[in-house]
């Protein structure tokens, strides 16, 4: 579907709202629009009985757009004093990161694919499975691409310090030019600032994060699964780290098994290694490894850019990459790779400490 003005864009919202209030409520009066001039920050407000529906359009599904939505809406409930507030968010298709933010922030939302999810005293909407009618052609830009994205660990690992542009370069290994568009990219949409010194920042923390991680694929790096003969996840993760060690290759592990070096939180089956370069075949008939697709507790994984190393450490002898690295990995891991994630990012990527 072609894309649509903004003008067109509310009026399409109007309609669908007017037609999904019908439906799930018996009040008597039509919703009708009670104003369609900007105020107060919004674009649209919609009576229905008791109800004020204040309305933004944005015509990205962006984290950051999101997030810079929802913040206006919230300061925006206050204006309407004597009715039931629905802060309503429009885009042309929801992602499921963004809804997610949505419902953390008590915002409803519609999209023009025919998505919604409203709620409010006397009233429940909920519609998903729509396709995306709005899904542009050809391959977008992605500010958190391979390389791209070793800006945002670097600005992550050091989210109380500012940098200028030169010293991310260094940094990560990257051009002043290559920096200078993301770093540009990252600003326009609200995820970095820049100081009176022209330095950078992170503006949140956790916004750039959840930006990065709707984008991360695990599946996009080579990922290569043997069998161990080993009790446990723990035995994999000793024996397979001291044998890449004896032989001299550089490795990191993470998901479940390098989440578990921090606190010992989560018990795991499989173990996960980064390597810089391919094993040979003596290499794995030292280690005894043996190639499977099921059944696997070993993953061996060649990644799609370097970046992943930056900011290794080493816990109780074992490498492993940043907690922000494993965090996105555990995004995409089986067993309990969501609960892991979950406890990891509450208890060891809190910015405000670092």
């Amino acid at each position: 579907m072609a894309q649509v003005s903004e003008k067109q864009a509310l009026q399409k919202v109007s309609e669908q709202l007017t037609a999904l209030l019908e439906r799930a409520t018996d009040l008597a009066d039509t919703a009708r629009v009670l104003s369609d001039e900007a105020a107060n920050g919004v674009d649209l407000l919609v009576g229905h009985g008791p109800y004020r529906i204040p309305i933004l359009w944005r015509g990205s599904s962006a984290l950051p757009s999101i997030a810079s939505a929802i913040k206006t809406l919230t300061a925006n409930s206050h204006y309407h004093h004597d009715h039931e507030v629905i802060p309503l968010l429009a885009v042309p298709f929801m992602t499921a990161a963004g809804a997610e933010h949505c419902e953390q922030s008590g915002v409803s939302w519609l999209d023009l694919s025919g998505n919604a999810h409203i709620t409010a005293p006397g009233i429940y909407i909920h519609i998903e499975g729509k396709p995306n009618q709005f899904a542009q052609r050809g391959r977008p830009s992605n500010l958190f691409a391979p390389k791209a994205s070793r800006v945002a660990r670097h600005l992550l690992r050091f989210s109380t310090e500012t940098f200028l542009q030169t010293h991310i370069a260094d940094a990560t290994n990257l051009s002043d030019g290559y920096v200078s568009k993301v770093i540009s990219r990252l600003e326009e949409v609200g995820l970095i600032y820049r100081d009176e010194e022209d330095r950078v920042g992170v503006r949140t923390p956790d916004l750039l994060l959840d930006s990065w991680a709707e984008k991360y694929r695990f599946s996009k790096h080579h990922i290569q699964r043997f069998t161990v003969a080993a009790r446990t996840g723990q035995e994999v993760l000793e024996r397979v780290s001291h044998g890449l060690m004896e032989r001299g290759i550089a490795n990191a592990t993470t998901g479940l098994s390098g989440a578990w070096l921090f606190d010992h939180f989560a018990s795991f089956r499989t173990a996960t290694f980064y390597l810089r370069n391919p094993l040979s075949e003596a290499d794995l008939d030292a280690l005894r490894l043996h190639p499977t697709e099921q059944g696997a507790n070993l993953w061996l994984v060649l990644p799609n850019d370097d970046g992943v190393f930056h900011g290794v450490m080493k816990t109780d002898g074992f490498h492993h990459v940043h907690p922000v690295q494993i965090y996105l990995d555990l995004l995409h891991h089986p067993e309990r790779s969501a609960e892991a994630a979950e406890h990891l990012r509450k208890n060891h990527l809190r910015w405000d400490e670092q």
